[in-house]
């Protein structure tokens, strides 16, 4: 006879989410909600929507819609006439590790 499991989204050594079963639905709820987003760090620099889009491997014509629809936060550093969109490297790290929809997510509840 199989004991039963519960399941809890908690975070890995490696920072990143990962499933971990746990004996009792408590056990796996106080781990579930141990869950945190990483602090930001001060003096992390910033990148360019492209930089951005090299190292997460999607266009950067997608992290600017991204950035236009509220999704990612920026600092606008352009002139008036074009438009420069910064991500901090906090963000690019919440992306790395929760991924865009992840990000939207956080944002939509406030954790942002």
């Amino acid at each position: 006879m199989n004991a039963r499991t519960y399941s809890a989204l908690v975070r890995g050594d490696d920072g990143g989410l990962e499933v971990r079963r746990f004996a009792t639905r408590e056990d796996a709820a106080a781990a579930e909600s141990s869950r945190e987003i990483t602090p930001e760090r001060k003096g992390g620099r910033d990148y360019t929507t492209g930089e951005v889009a090299k190292q997460i491997g999607i266009s950067q014509r997608t992290i600017i819609r991204r950035c236009d629809k509220g999704e990612i936060p920026f600092k606008d550093q352009g002139t008036s006439g074009q438009a420069r969109r910064m991500i901090s490297s906090h963000t690019l790290r919440l992306i790395k590790t929760h991924g865009l929809r992840g990000l939207a997510r956080m944002i939509q509840a406030g954790l942002l």
